[in-house]
């Protein structure tokens, strides 16, 4: 589930709650929601906040779909796992 869906299946006080786990605010989730939908790579969430969000969603929402450009970059240990999209733009290998 992308993280607009995410959010907007949530209630106003459940979105604060996750922006706090995350350490940012709703707002801010909201902001990066639509530039995900946008694909506004520019405004991508930082790794940081990608795991986190994927932590607090209990996966709902993964790290690969914040940062769908450079996800095996940032955890190429994520490349076989379950699930796992192909790369955008690079050749990789899984072994």
């Amino acid at each position: 589930m992308d993280l607009h869906d995410h959010l907007s299946s949530l209630t106003d006080n459940e979105v604060n709650d996750l922006a706090v786990k995350c350490e940012t605010t709703p707002l801010y989730l909201w902001s990066l929601a639509r530039a995900l939908r946008r694909n506004d790579e520019k405004r991508f969430p930082q790794p940081k906040l990608a795991s986190l969000l994927e932590l607090h969603t209990n996966k709902t929402v993964q790290r690969w779909d914040c940062r769908p450009r450079d996800w095996h970059i940032c955890w190429p240990e994520l490349l076989s796992a379950p699930g796992a999209p192909a790369p955008v733009g690079a050749e990789v290998s899984h072994g």
